[in-house]
């Protein structure tokens, strides 16, 4: 148990020393999902979802302050809410 543990405190050091990294196979990774989650509802929102998760890994990455944080989470919050409301207003699915 305490290898397991060690291991993964070494996996989380090394991704604090390399934020920038982590960001590029987020990004990746939504590249390559994007074309084949975007046909249903479902998918739209893990995109959306990730999308919010990319820009938080991108605030970290970039060490901002915690105050700015909050904001982006909130302005986030926002757009895909609106975005949620539109699409079920024009009757996207």
């Amino acid at each position: 148990m305490d290898v397991i543990r060690r291991r993964l405190l070494r996996r989380l050091a090394y991704a604090r020393r390399n934020r920038c990294s982590l960001l590029v196979v987020a990004l990746c990774l939504f590249i390559l999902l994007n074309p084949l989650l975007m046909g249903s509802a479902v998918g739209a929102t893990m995109l959306a979802t990730g999308l919010f998760a990319i820009l938080m890994l991108a605030v970290w990455a970039l060490r901002v302050r915690r105050p700015f944080v909050w904001g982006l989470a909130l302005f986030a919050f926002i757009s895909i809410s609106i975005n949620a409301l539109l699409a079920d207003r024009l009757g996207e699915t």
